[in-house]
């Protein structure tokens, strides 16, 4: 916990960059890698949200053999988006879902294709670092 108290001073001093995006996003995330309930986390959000908002979610893709930004459709496998945005994608085939390694980068691809997004949910992100 001390590191992470340290860490967020350096932000808030700016001594370690930080970088808004370009889009709204909500991060849902933790310390945990794996097995700590994330994605269900997600898909209760998407469900919760959808009816008011413009989503989109964006994935790191953990497992893919793809890299860069990608669309990830119904028809898509795992191996080229990784399990759980292909999950997030066939439970609501009308949400975006994306997956990038660089998370700013995949914020503004979706900005530039989907310009009428109002949120992103950042899947699998720790917690410290927020994108506002």
């Amino acid at each position: 916990m001390l590191i992470l108290w340290i860490r967020h001073a350096l932000y808030n001093a700016g001594i370690l960059p930080s970088s808004k995006g370009a889009i709204p996003t909500l991060v849902v995330g933790n310390l945990e890698l794996g097995g700590t309930g994330k994605s269900q986390v997600v898909l209760r959000l998407i469900e919760l949200l959808k009816p008011q908002l413009k989503l989109a979610v964006l994935s790191r893709g953990y497992g893919r053999k793809s890299t860069g930004f990608i669309e990830v459709s119904v028809d898509s496998n795992f191996d080229e988006t990784g399990d759980e945005p292909l999950m997030f994608k066939r439970r609501f085939p009308q949400v975006n879902v994306f997956c990038d390694e660089d998370r700013l980068h995949g914020i503004d691809q979706i900005k530039a294709k989907f310009p009428e997004t109002q949120l992103v949910i950042l899947d699998d992100k720790f917690f410290y670092q927020v994108l506002y």
